[in-house]
């Protein structure tokens, strides 16, 4: 079995969290004053101050893309990325110089994340990591986001994908 090195995105690979970096880019980009943002932002931070378990306050981020396009959200994902990595200080250099010795050593590289893919998608292809493990919001009936949350990854979710992926028989495909 082939060994495998486990990243960490916010704050391990990158400077910014990216649910939160992009959630700004997405509501500007769909039209939405700055203040939106602001207040999407501090309702979220009134959960954790009110004590709601981060897996809530996750449920509650991902509400926000309800009735959204999938396909639309992710080329959003993508301009937000190239924008953000423009700007140059987008990565942890020695992190990223890490995740470059796994690869290089042949071992499997796994992003894990309770961040989603319209904002990992973009950094998995660049880093050229083998599997992503991330939350996935619920996508219904005509590739919308219902506002759901399909597979969180955040406190023990997160713990438990690591946990699975240790097992004999894990098969990372599951994930990506």
């Amino acid at each position: 079995m082939k060994r495998a090195a486990f990243f960490d995105v916010d704050g391990t690979l990158t400077r910014r969290t990216t649910m939160f970096d992009f959630l700004e880019y997405s509501l500007a980009a769909r039209g939405f004053p700055p203040d939106a943002y602001h207040r999407a932002r501090a309702h979220l931070r009134g959960l954790a101050a009110r004590g709601v378990p981060r897996e809530d306050a996750c449920r509650a981020y991902y509400r926000l893309y309800s009735g959204l396009d999938a396909d639309e959200t992710e080329a959003h994902g993508r301009a937000w990325f190239k924008e953000s990595f423009g700007r140059g200080d987008f990565f942890i250099e020695e992190t990223v110089a890490a995740f470059r010795r796994h690869a290089a050593d042949g071992e499997l590289t796994v992003l894990i994340s309770g961040s989603f893919p319209p904002c990992l998608t973009p950094i998995t292809e660049y880093l050229g990591a083998d599997i992503l493990v991330c939350s996935r919001p619920q996508i219904g009936n005509g590739q919308r986001y219902t506002g759901n949350l399909a597979t969180p990854v955040i406190g023990e979710a997160k713990a438990a994908a690591v946990g699975a992926a240790q097992r004999p028989g894990w098969k990372g495909a599951c994930w990506s």
